[in-house]
Formats: C-alpha cells, sequence, structure tokens
C-alpha cells in the first residue's frame, strides 16, 4: 500500500525524528483500520471530511482512528507496548 514514491512524504511524517524506514514499518505494522487513514492524511493529503466520506464513517471516527494510530506509531517508535 505504500509506494517508494510515498516514502519521501511519509519522512516528515509529525516532523519525526525517525528515518523513513522505521516509520514505514510501523504504519504497516498497523491494522487496516488506522492505517488506511494515516496514508490518506499524510501520504495523499485528504482532510478528514474527505477520508470520513470516502470510507463511509463519521469524521469523529476518522480523527479518533488517526491520532489512536499516531499514538501505536510513537510507541512501536519508542519501543513502547500501547
Amino acid at each position: 500500500m505504500i509506494s517508494g514514491e510515498d516514502e519521501y512524504k511519509i519522512a516528515t511524517f509529525d516532523n519525526s525524528k525517525y528515518d523513513i524506514a522505521e516509520i514505514v514499518s510501523a504504519i504497516r505494522s498497523l491494522d487496516e483500520k488506522y492505517q488506511v487513514p494515516i496514508i490518506m492524511k499524510y501520504v495523499d493529503g485528504y482532510s478528514a471530511k474527505e477520508i470520513a466520506d470516502t470510507l463511509s464513517i463519521s469524521e469523529n471516527l476518522v480523527l479518533q482512528r488517526l491520532y489512536r494510530g499516531k499514538q501505536m506509531i510513537c510507541s512501536m517508535l519508542c519501543g513502547e507496548e500501547f
């Protein structure tokens, strides 16, 4: 789901201090319900409303999944259990 072209965009994910490979690996390990909104937001540049419309879920649920997905990624990168 994450192409080589998208890895550059991911490198700027939240101004991270981690390298691209670590972030890509963490995103790939997420459950699809968290992975897809994160890719749509941070790689493809969709707004929360656009993601909600595309996935047929509420905007609040999109925001929740983005928040939780980012928490999981940060936990994985820091070596903490989520």
